[in-house]
């Protein structure tokens, strides 16, 4: 049986619970104790083990009423759509009306006050749980994680949330601390406020609309515009000219929808603009979802590039403002070119690198351009190598018999350092399993581009400069003196002394300190698989704690 089915099968309301108070205590402990150590029933395992380490005493009711903590908790559980989550999952509406039902009645049944309680800590583990390490947490093929699990002592937490005067205070506790995770819950309300409040008006095909133009429709596009806080009121004059004040509007909508800023309103601009919002609500719930995936134990200098935005920052542990940010270039969509979802740990900076390429690309790419143009490797910097035990490079000439070598493995290729090395003139290096690393480029000319997908998996950065000042600014390294080091004859690696987390992440939608809400397009389709996966096979919560 699934557990989407065993959920069905077993829904709350059906656990057997125990009892509190003078006149049934000991047929509580009883019924407890018979209900945990049978297997008629499913109890979650950290539900089971809060109440065998109480002795079977129970949370949230003395035998003649609810306490203020477990009104409390209903009402969180309630409200978990504000964190992005399904209160249906945590059985709240239930609850509440059990809970309801037993200050209605006159004299308490034992079966109905235990099952009320029971019911009320399975559900607020769910939620702890999910709030934890999020309600579908990755498998290890899809997040290639480094570090310590995510733990939570879930007896301790809902026993102090029991006795808590602030219950919700200790919720909040467990999520994500990272700034932009408390900004997306508040963006998450106002869009829903939105959507509860008005129906924005349905746009239709329109011809492309220039600054200046004429169209009858306009009012539509500003209207949307007000809804989504890109114009003022007060702003939105009736004309059906394209003034300057709706280009502005519009410019601000394609930078928050990473479009090209041009005040145009094609077919890029106007399909963003028709996007429902229950589909940006969507995308916030899944971007709060990845956030809580992300480990704790996190260096006090982070990186995070966050791939459908083609953008990294430097962040430091506690801190409001983002230290560095600087565009970057991306994996392109093809799946063997993809940027992996990671965290790991940077270890050192190499100036003036080589670049080792990699044997499927010297194969698919390298090997057939030297073959059709003969030199075109050399002229490029390109070297022939193979390795003796004790791991010192020989070079080798470009022969057809070493060119056949290099196909089947048995000779590499390498890029000698300088300008126009693939890798630039400086390189960022955390070790992981799919050997991605930050990169220098002399491509220049991509950041151009809003859309920045054409790597073959590890990343260009823009900025290279600002990028290793952050990184090695503890150390001593000045821009200056970094500048000399990409510039100076030698190649040179640097050890990090302090630590830098680096953590490549995959989120549509993510909300600057100013609280404006950014869109990115979904370019891998990870949104779609990881939406399909929580409506799918909704998670038991509790099942996963084991």
């Amino acid at each position: 049986m699934s557990r989407a089915d065993l959920r069905r099968a077993l829904p709350l309301g059906f656990i057997v619970l125990a009892v509190a108070g003078p006149a049934y205590a000991r047929v509580g402990v009883d019924v407890v104790r018979r209900q945990l150590e049978g297997d008629e029933i499913y109890v979650g395992s950290e539900t089971r083990r809060i109440y065998v380490e109480r002795n079977h005493r129970l949370l949230w009711h003395d035998g003649r009423d609810a306490s203020d903590q477990a009104v409390e908790v209903i009402r969180i559980l309630r409200d978990a759509g504000a964190r992005g989550l399904d209160p249906a999952d945590y059985e709240a509406t239930g609850s509440d009306a059990r809970r309801r039902a037993l200050a209605d009645g006159a004299d308490h049944d034992a079966g109905e006050v235990a099952r009320f309680d029971l019911a009320l800590t399975e559900g607020l583990v769910r939620l702890l749980s999910d709030l934890r390490s999020g309600r579908a947490p990755p498998r290890r093929g899809l997040l290639d994680l480094t570090g310590e699990p995510k733990r939570l002592d879930f007896g301790s937490i809902v026993e102090a949330i029991a006795d808590s005067s602030e219950p919700a205070a200790l919720v909040t506790g467990v999520e994500p601390k990272i700034g932009v995770y408390a900004r997306l819950k508040s963006a998450l309300g106002a869009l829903r406020a939105i959507s509860n409040e008005q129906m924005l008006p349905r746009l239709a095909a329109l011809p492309v609309l220039r600054p200046g133009a004429r169209e009858d429709r306009l009012p539509l596009i500003r209207a949307r515009l007000v809804a989504l806080g890109d114009l003022s009121s007060g702003e939105a004059v009736k004309s059906d000219l394209y003034d300057a004040t709706t280009v502005q509007a519009v410019e601000r909508f394609q930078r928050r929808h990473g479009l090209e800023v041009d005040g145009i309103v094609g077919e890029k601009t106007l399909r963003e603009l028709r996007v429902p919002l229950v589909r940006r609500i969507r995308q916030l719930e899944l971007s709060l979802e990845r956030l809580r995936w992300i480990p704790d134990d996190l260096a006090t200098r982070v990186l995070i590039v966050n791939i459908p935005e083609f953008a990294l920052h430097g962040v430091r542990s506690g801190a409001r403002t983002v230290d560095l940010r600087t565009d970057v270039v991306v994996g392109a969509t093809a799946r063997a070119r993809r940027t992996p979802v990671l965290r790991a740990e940077m270890t050192h900076v190499v100036f003036r690198p080589y670049w080792n390429v990699p044997s499927s690309i010297a194969r698919n790419e390298l090997v057939p351009k030297e073959r059709r143009s003969p030199g075109a490797l050399l002229a490029e910097g390109f070297e022939l190598v193979s390795s003796d035990a004790s791991g010192a490079q020989t070079a080798r000439a470009m022969t057809d018999e070493n060119l056949a070598a290099l196909s089947a493995g048995a000779l590499r290729v390498r890029q000698k350092p300088g300008a126009h090395n693939a890798l630039g003139l400086v390189k960022f290096v955390f070790p992981n399993r799919s050997s991605v690393y930050l990169h220098d480029t002399p491509s220049k000319s991509l950041f151009e581009r809003t859309r920045r997908a054409f790597s073959h998996g590890c990343i260009r950065v823009e900025d290279p400069v600002a990028l290793a000042a952050f990184v090695l600014g503890s150390q001593g390294w000045t821009r200056a003196r970094i500048e000399r080091a990409m510039a100076g004859p030698r190649r040179e690696r640097v050890d990090l002394s302090d630590p830098v987390s680096v953590l490549l992440v995959y989120a549509t939608a993510v909300v600057q300190g100013n609280g404006d809400i950014y869109f990115f397009e979904d370019i891998y389709g990870l949104d779609e698989v990881l939406d399909r996966r929580l409506r799918r096979e909704p998670p038991l919560g509790s099942e996963k704690l084991t």
